[in-house]
């Protein structure tokens, strides 16, 4: 189970608005609500983090889909769809697949 800790965060009207209709749609309290969107949105700011660093060559495919909590081939779909150059040379494609072995 999951350990859940008390916290508080100030919202303005509109915000609040829109959290309340998603919970309502979702047929859950506003805890769950905003838990839910908070959730979403760390994963999507990773995922931004992971094409990122990977557009910058600063990470390797396989540490990109890892950080942004996908497959490869996942993440090899997302980096398609956002036109994320995909530019990897034959030492680029050893060491991902060296990468890989190493880890497993």
């Amino acid at each position: 189970m999951i350990k859940v800790k008390p916290t508080s965060i100030r919202l303005d009207e509109d915000q609040l608005r829109q959290v309340d209709t998603y919970a309502q749609k979702r047929k859950i309290d506003r805890s769950q609500a905003v838990r839910e969107i908070l959730a979403t949105g760390l994963l999507e700011k990773r995922k931004a983090k992971a094409l990122e660093e990977v557009r910058r060559r600063s990470w390797s495919i396989w540490r990109g889909a890892e950080y942004a909590e996908l497959t490869y081939r996942a993440f090899l779909e997302l980096l398609r769809t956002e036109n994320v150059p995909f530019p990897l040379t034959l030492e680029d494609l050893a060491d991902e697949f060296e990468t890989n072995s190493s880890e497993q």
